[in-house]
């Protein structure tokens, strides 16, 4: 921003004047350059928006995924599939032949149980990763309405100061007025 002319010649009324439209021009300028920082953040804010919504997809696909009624329900199935295949294999192999079954029996049950913690462990790590980014979104909000309303008392100062200015001014003019006549 640019000083604004002097004019030695000039009242010191015409002084003033210029110097309070010199203010008043430098508080324009400012408030458009804050208007763009705004207009930046609240697309950042957009982005973010859309973000979050593909991560509520993704979660959402994921619960479907990692159901326990599905996984249940699929697990039931490979149990029925396998103790039929005991319960006919125990009719034709020995006793020596249903012990090694039970094993692999007990190794699959062991195997789906630590597939069903992996997917517990997910399924908590992707609820914590959603509280995250929400604790995240609410601070940048809370600071940007702070941020707001500290420009916005320093671009519109409170009504007593316009009040006082004006008084003041008008006492100032008087006094000059009186002075100069």
């Amino acid at each position: 921003m640019s000083d604004h002319p002097e004019f030695p010649q000039e009242s010191p009324a015409i002084k003033y004047i210029v110097d309070q439209v010199s203010k008043v021009e430098e508080a324009t300028n400012c408030s458009v350059g804050y208007y763009k920082s705004l207009a930046k953040i609240i697309s950042r804010l957009d982005k973010t928006d859309i973000e979050l919504n593909r991560l509520h997809q993704t979660i959402s696909v994921l619960k479907d995924i990692t159901d326990s009624d599905v996984i249940a329900s699929c697990i039931g199935e490979k149990s029925d599939e396998v103790n039929k295949t005991v319960t006919n294999g125990l009719l034709i192999i020995s006793q020596c032949m249903a012990d090694r079954v039970d094993s692999r029996l007990e190794k699959i049950e062991s195997k789906s149980r630590e597939s069903i913690d992996q997917v517990n462990v997910a399924n908590t790590k992707s609820k914590e990763i959603q509280k995250d980014l929400k604790n995240a979104v609410l601070l940048i909000t809370s600071r940007l309405d702070d941020h707001i309303k500290d420009v916005t008392t320093r671009i519109l100062p409170p009504l007593w100061k316009l009040w006082l200015y004006a008084f003041l001014t008008l006492a100032a003019g008087v006094a000059i007025g009186k002075w100069v006549i």
